[in-house]
């Protein structure tokens, strides 16, 4: 049995930086020896409204000269949708406020009143951490705590579901913000310019918002044994 280190060849994309509603671009790697090649993105916190883009571009050589887009190599990643970690900062709760919470398969809305789990609805935090923990009312694959005034969503078994969550304020002030999220772009080395000398590929990100990214980069089904080239390793 192949080991997951000799089948894909894992290299930084991007080191994690803040962007600030800019963009960078990783290092440059040659495709000449693989078919296929992943950038996966993580992100930590974006505010509300805020995105992040991660595009894999190619070049002609390891400088990035003629840098260009591969087609269609883009993936957006948006503040409170889709996350793998959403905070709910309930500031103040007034009547008619409501708390959307989805895991990415169905959505429950909860809305403001005294806290009585089976109506669904949530005086404070605490309420709404109750009520997205229910077993009979609340939202499947995902579990909230309570830190204060704050209430983190994030999946009971991680990997496996997304929090998007979005509020409406009548007499309150609720607002979301995502904690962390991830994206990823996959492309076969045919769709490369290859014609025109395009072999090189690196991850570009893209902010509206100040996010802390890091990108790392694989590139799949070598044509020859994968050589690793690390500070160091463990296999057991």
């Amino acid at each position: 049995m192949k080991r997951i280190f000799e089948e894909v060849k894992e290299d930084i994309g991007l080191i994690p930086q803040s962007l600030g509603s800019t963009n960078a671009t990783g290092r440059w790697y040659p495709m000449k020896n693989y078919r296929r090649v992943l950038a996966h993105l993580v992100c930590g916190a974006i505010a509300s409204g805020g995105t992040a883009v991660i595009e894999l571009d190619q070049a002609t050589d390891a400088a990035g000269t003629s840098a260009k887009v591969i087609t269609n190599a883009t993936a957006t990643i948006t503040s409170n949708t889709k996350c793998s970690s959403v905070t709910v900062a309930l500031t103040s709760t007034g009547a008619g406020d409501t708390v959307t919470v989805s895991n990415g398969i169905t959505s429950v809305t909860f809305t403001q009143g005294s806290s009585v789990v089976a109506s669904r609805t949530f005086a404070d935090a605490a309420g709404l951490a109750a009520c997205i923990n229910s077993t009979g009312y609340g939202v499947l694959g995902l579990k909230a705590t309570v830190s204060t005034t704050n209430v983190i969503i994030t999946s009971s078994d991680p990997g496996e579901y997304t929090v998007t969550v979005s509020s409406t304020n009548v007499g309150g002030t609720i607002t979301q913000a995502s904690q962390d999220a991830s994206a990823y772009v996959e492309v076969e080395a045919s769709q490369l310019d290859q014609n025109n000398g395009f072999v090189y590929v690196a991850a570009k990100v893209t902010t509206t918002a100040t996010v802390l990214c890091g990108v790392s980069l694989q590139r799949g089904t070598p044509r020859n044994l994968v050589a690793q080239q690390v500070g160091a390793s463990a296999v057991v």
